[in-house]
């Protein structure tokens, strides 16, 4: 063999490893930095850092575009080439959402509402993190997570993967948006060029690093939605029905772990009938193999609820809180229970029958009232979503964290007059032009605009993470068309390797979900329940502690910056709108709050204690504790 060969293929090798690893050094360098002075707090949010990072790089390229061609560009394609190029890429990509982890696993948090201190689940965040852990203790589902139940299993898939840690199980969780993230934008970039994958790198980005870190939905149904617009876009630009289907069916899995336009669907199948046209057979097939991914996609999801559920929980039941309130005149999702408070505590499928029946004797008695409703619904929705998107990158809120006025005000002041004017560019493009992609991205914009009545309101903008990246990509074509484009679209195909990928993560992600807790079951024993004598007052609580517990140690004097799970008092962040804000800012410092799946009672206890009773190797312990009548803890343990 030539040693010259030999010699290149080396150098070419560590150049690759170190780009691999640098960005993980990197992070690295930031979590020790952190440790000493604190400083991540400064990079929240990381989102807006890098919206600037891409406003310099695109604006670069076009003043070195005005310049004419440059032979400096070649060469550092000579010097690095695709593959490696693509290796750097990849890394930083993984690298940032776990540094969004970090940040928010520092200084206490970003006063999210879904993640006490950035660390623990609250809310609905708390429902699904009781289902995963139920799951993964007796194989069965709660009734209230049944109604997404592709997130509460992916989430035990992960917890199982973990040894039941927690963190490493949202470790797993960035990763796979991290990889859901760069397969768009891959597909986005060889069709449409450096520019608009860019920008829909950023708008994807801004929407991932404000949820990754919660147990929410929006984390899988964003990942999910990527992975479904890597095969859609795959699909139209190599006309394969087969990559376009099995994307409608991850697609139809994004919008059923985390529902929102679910009018994406319909215009996914309107499109395949009217793209795939070349004789009346294949729209017939178009039609029958769209319609059977969606379909598979519902399959897939009643398989969770038939291996794991229980009698007392209904998929997407909390629509009939939607719909019942379209149909009193477009008032809240919570008026079913306002108006029949009987229903609380209530079955969620004994709920959502119940609400379905009276909003359809609703309709039939006032249909004015329903019309009205979506009118409002629909003029509201439109009204508030471009301020959510710029809120989404000034500060990094959908809605769940703080966000500040003059950060949303000076954006809009950039955001707005840009996205003005590339609209009015595209806008003036004779119709005669407009490529496959153009019209798809406009069905299915048609098909979001259409769905905002029947979901936006209940959540605001993270409602949409399942087709967050097709807005994404709608804005990244408005802000390209600002810049001039060096490729043809219309002509361009999206590489095999990005489908393949993109199938192979996404049928990971459903058998895990389908089979890690079978799996599980059958090589872990449930744990026997130990009696233990507690004293008058208390109860006994068996309770699975350790470090990768949920779990945060409230210290009130922290020789360095506050990392989880060991957080300052003074850096303890509740957020303002955080019902119960009261009771944890009381909490007296040093104390431990872990939440943990109890195996007695079979269900999760918020638990307050002394500091560092959580702390050590993962196992199951049998404590005594008082119980609380408390808004948030629910017992507190007087000794370990």
């Amino acid at each position: 063999m030539n040693r010259a060969f030999v010699k290149d293929f080396a150098k070419l090798s560590m150049l690759r490893l170190g780009l691999a690893v640098t960005p993980f050094l990197a992070v690295w360098g930031l979590f020790k930095l952190q440790e000493i002075f604190g400083i991540l707090r400064y990079l929240d949010p990381i989102a807006r850092y890098v919206l600037l990072a891409a406003l310099g790089v695109v604006v670069f390229d076009a003043v070195r575009a005005r310049k004419g061609p440059s032979s400096s560009r070649a060469r550092f394609r000579t010097l690095f080439g695709s593959r490696t190029i693509s290796i750097a890429i990849a890394s930083s990509t993984a690298a940032l959402c776990l540094l969004v982890l970090l940040i928010n696993w520092s200084s206490g948090g970003t006063q999210d509402v879904s993640a006490i201190g950035g660390v623990l689940p609250y809310s609905d965040a708390t429902g699904y993190f009781e289902g995963a852990e139920r799951l993964v203790y007796d194989g069965h589902l709660t009734q209230w997570t049944e109604r997404r139940p592709l997130n509460a299993a992916f989430l035990a898939a992960r917890l199982i993967l973990t040894g039941n840690n927690f963190f490493g199980a949202l470790v797993l969780q960035a990763l796979l948006a991290a990889i859901a993230l760069l397969l768009a934008t891959r597909a986005l970039l060889q069709t449409h060029g450096k520019t608009a994958a860019i920008w829909f790198f950023v708008f994807s980005f801004a929407f991932i690093s404000c949820c990754l870190h919660r147990t929410l939905s929006e984390p899988l149904g964003i990942s999910l939605g990527l992975i479904a617009f890597a095969l859609l876009w795959s699909g139209v630009a190599n006309r394969s029905l087969a990559q376009y289907a099995i994307g409608t069916l991850v697609l139809s899995l994004a919008l059923l772990a985390r529902a929102g336009a679910m009018f994406a669907l319909p215009a996914s199948v309107l499109f395949a009938i009217f793209f795939f046209s070349e004789s009346r057979r294949k729209q017939l097939l178009a039609a029958l193999v769209t319609v059977a991914a969606v379909g598979a996609a519902w399959f897939i999801n009643q398989t969770i609820i038939r291996l794991y559920g229980t009698t007392d929980g209904a998929l997407l039941s909390n629509f009939s809180y939607t719909i019942y309130g379209l149909s009193q005149g477009g008032t809240s999702w919570a008026q079913g229970l306002i108006d029949f408070p009987q229903l609380v505590g209530a079955d969620d499928a004994k709920i959502a029958s119940f609400l379905y029946q009276k909003a359809i004797e609703s309709i039939l008695a006032k249909p004015y009232l329903l019309a009205w409703g979506l009118t409002k619904s629909f003029a509201l929705g439109l009204a508030t979503f471009p301020a959510h998107v710029i809120r989404l990158l000034a500060d990094g809120s959908d809605g769940g964290s703080y966000w500040r006025p003059i950060h949303v005000a000076l954006l809009s002041l950039l955001a707005i007059p840009a996205l003005g004017f590339g609209a009015f560019k595209l806008a003036r493009i004779p119709r005669s032009t407009l490529n496959r992609f153009d019209v798809f991205l406009l069905v299915q914009l048609l098909a979001f605009i259409a769905s905002i009545p029947f979901f936006y309101l209940d959540g605001g903008i993270r409602l949409t993470a399942a087709t967050f990246p097709l807005i994404a990509a709608a804005m990244a074509f408005v802000l390209a068309a600002l810049t001039p484009s060096n490729l043809l679209s219309d002509t361009a195909t999206v590489s095999r390797k990005i489908g393949i990928t993109a199938i192979s993560v996404a049928a990971t992600v459903v058998l895990l979900s389908v089979l890690a807790p079978r799996i599980n079951r059958s090589l872990e024993s449930t744990p026997a329940i130990i009696a233990k004598q507690c004293g008058s007052g208390e109860e006994a609580l068996q309770i699975r502690i350790g470090d990768g517990s949920a779990h945060l140690n409230i210290l009130s004097d922290l020789g360095r910056a506050s990392i989880a799970p060991n957080i300052r008092q003074t850096d303890f962040a509740v957020s303002e709108v955080n019902e119960g804000k009261q009771e944890w800012r009381s909490l007296s410092a040093p104390a431990t709050i872990l939440l943990a799946f109890d195996a007695k009672s079979q269900s999760l206890r918020q638990i307050v204690g002394p500091l560092g009773f959580a702390d050590g190797s993962s196992r199951w312990a049998s404590l005594c504790a008082t119980p609380l009548r408390g808004q948030i803890f629910t017992h507190r343990i007087t000794s370990p």
